[in-house]
């Protein structure tokens, strides 16, 4: 558990830089090159990392799920043998992008051959930087990727910036080169054998490759289909526009949504090391899983929900200052979005247990499921409703999705979800969102006095709803708040703050009863 701790910690560092910058650039674009701009710079990052999970088949996430759990002398072995199948997908795709890009040129015009090679070089870049990232994690170094991801996400903010003042939409485009290539040299670290020697290549296991086929597709439906579907129906049933509207709405909710995603990879790592004993054959999880499924489900749900909550109550005071008054209509939208982040928050659980538990085809399964639904939803809304109907489908999809994999999880054997846990942290983040609510409602203090008043207050209120409504209860979090208290990757003057609120915060069971 205490390595689980300083992984996600490391994790959440380098997640919550990457998520700020991205959001700075939003705003910044949302500012310089308008609701348009805005929108046809989503719908290009959007095709890259779609073109990228397409290239990669899948091999990023079974490095990582496989390679962390391999004997530490076996691994730079199977790095290796993975990046060359992996090499063999991006290679083909990048032949292609470059074949479509000179056929563009010569058909239209250069600057959009151009354009299309930007976009196939981002893809690269992308899909090597991910493969980077999980080698690196999957031997048990999380601290290089979180510090390049750290060091990337503070050149992308300026590096957008001058693209979109010099060269508007390409400019704010290319930018994105900048999120991926300082991860690039931890690949090379990742290839060494630990005595320096070339060693022959391990052959990939059938069930890598099973497992790799499964997550690829999984990831293609995913990407293509549940994450930004909306932004092609947008483009093709209505405007770039609504589009821009569309991904202002939902910028809050994409933070939260990153947040958790982040978490993913130390859950996959950490679920597992009980891959051997998977759930199929028998009618229940082992206790120590589902104790660690409990435990992940509640940490994440303890952060998430007051985030989410808190956000949906000062949304109509939020969205205009930050995006400023021409974008307050969007506040009702942004509102709702942000509320169904937190389930699709929560979904990173039981989706990582699924894929680290095996369970890949049950996995695929789901997002099948998923796609059918968002692919039937959103085309419908977007065209009778424009914006409102794509909140209203992706909200649907979110909620159902929390549901579908984790019963799906259920039935396999696999752990159960804290359902009594997560009535009660419901409660408590409901307690500090009412009151923010109220401090806007009841001041005529400037918006965004108020607004850091609220928070301020919200925050202080939560440790407290935390007590009185028992969610976090001791025997199951005392050792959780110890490790993050002892981990080395936590400020020395943190760490007695965070006893200190554990200690406020957690309670025993009969004050719960």
């Amino acid at each position: 558990m205490s390595h689980l701790i300083g992984h996600s910690l490391l994790n959440l560092a380098a997640s919550l830089a990457s998520m700020l910058s991205g959001f700075l650039v939003a705003v910044l674009l949302a500012r310089v090159l308008g609701p348009e701009g805005l929108g046809a710079t989503a719908f290009a990052i959007w095709f890259a990392a779609a073109a990228a999970a397409v290239a990669d088949r899948g091999w990023p996430q079974t490095l990582l799920r496989f390679v962390a759990a391999a004997a530490p002398d076996a691994r730079a072995g199977l790095i290796r043998a993975f990046v060359r199948r992996w090499a063999v997908g991006v290679l083909l795709a990048t032949l292609a992008g470059v074949a479509v890009a000179a056929g563009v040129a010569l058909l239209r015009t250069p600057g959009e051959g151009a354009y299309v090679l930007l976009l196939v070089a981002i893809c690269l870049v992308y899909s090597a930087a991910g493969l980077a990232a999980n080698a690196r994690r999957a031997a048990g170094d999380f601290a290089a990727p979180a510090g390049r991801t750290i060091l990337a996400a503070l050149l992308y903010v300026p590096a957008a910036w001058a693209g979109a003042v010099m060269a508007g939409l390409v400019g704010a485009v290319a930018a994105l080169l900048l999120r991926s290539l300082p991860l690039l040299p931890l690949l090379g670290r990742a290839l060494r054998e630990p005595d320096g020697r070339n060693h022959p290549l391990p052959v990939v296991p059938q069930d890598a490759r099973v497992f790799a086929r499964q997550v690829w597709g999984s990831d293609l439906i995913d990407i293509l289909v549940l994450s930004r579907l909306e932004y092609l129906f947008f483009i093709l049933l209505a405007s770039a526009s609504d589009l821009g509207l569309f991904a202002v709405a939902i910028a809050f909710a994409g933070l939260v949504e990153q947040l958790s995603l982040q978490f993913g990879a130390p859950l996959v790592v950490a679920f597992a090391g009980h891959a051997d004993s998977a759930p199929q054959p028998v009618p229940s999880a082992p206790p120590q899983l589902q104790a660690l499924f409990e435990r992940s489900y509640l940490a994440l749900a303890a952060v998430c929900l007051p985030v989410c909550l808190g956000g949906a109550a000062v949304m109509p005071v939020l969205l205009p200052l930050v995006y400023g008054p021409s974008y307050a209509g969007l506040a009702p939208a942004a509102a709702a979005l942000l509320l169904a982040a937190a389930l699709a928050a929560l979904a990173v659980v039981p989706w990582s247990a699924l894929s680290a538990l095996g369970l890949g085809r049950r996995l695929l399964g789901c997002v099948l499921a998923l796609a059918l639904a968002t692919v039937m939803l959103l085309p419908a809304g977007i065209a009778a409703y424009g914006v409102a109907g794509a909140v209203a489908a992706k909200c649907a999809v979110q909620a159902a999705g929390l549901v579908l994999l984790q019963q799906v999880l259920v039935r396999a054997g696999g752990p159960r979800a804290p359902w009594p846990g997560l009535v009660r942290l419901l409660l408590a983040a409901l307690c500090p969102a009412l009151v923010a609510w109220l401090v806007l409602q009841v001041t005529d203090w400037p918006d965004a006095v108020a607004l850091v008043a609220a928070v301020l207050l919200a925050v202080l209120i939560y440790p407290l709803a935390l007590r009185l409504t028992g969610a976090l209860p001791a025997a199951r979090f005392g050792g959780l708040v110890e490790a993050v208290a002892a981990s080395d990757r936590l400020p020395l003057r943190l760490r007695g703050v965070v006893r200190q609120i554990g200690r406020f915060v957690l309670v025993g069971e009969k004050r719960r009863m």
